[in-house]
Order: structure tokens, then sequence, then C-alpha cells
């Protein structure tokens, strides 16, 4: 019964220690066993048409303009948000 339960805890150490190996270390904060992406490209999110030739166009108009300054602001409240989503 001792061998038994010794064996056990041996198992339970190597196996947490696995756990632990398998971050990485060029990341010590990240808590996932997954592999850290610290910069994701447009394509892995969007699967629309092609924005490459979109660039700084919304700068061009002045009520999407205003419209992105307003709501990019952190002190808008998430209602006051959609709310001028909505009117525009």
């Amino acid at each position: 019964m001792r061998c038994r339960s010794l064996a056990m805890a041996a198992a339970l150490g190597l196996a947490l220690r696995g756990t632990s190996l398998a971050a990485d270390p060029r990341f010590p904060d990240w808590p996932c066993n997954q592999i850290k992406v610290p910069e994701i490209s447009v394509a892995a999110v969007w699967a629309g048409p092609s924005i490459d030739d979109v660039g700084n166009a919304w700068e061009e108009n002045a009520t999407i303009r205003d419209l992105v300054a307003r709501l990019a602001a952190r002190r808008t409240p998430s209602m006051t948000r959609r709310r001028r989503l909505q009117m525009s």
C-alpha cells in the first residue's frame, strides 16, 4: 500500500512538472499552454474583401472621422457609443 502511494505521488509530480515546462519561457506571464502570438494579422480575423486599398480613407470623411474620435475615447460610456452608432 505504501509503495502504491509513493508511485502515485511520483507520477503526479512528474505530470505537474511536465505542465509547468510546457509554457513558453519567453512569456513568463502567459498562463496558457498554447503558443502566444504577440501580433495577429488581419487575415486571421478578417475573411471579407481585401482592405489593402482602404488605408486611411475614413479620415477623408468628416462625419466618420468625428465618430471614430468620439467612439475611441475611453471616457465614452458603452451606451453612448451604441446610440452614436445607431444615429450615424
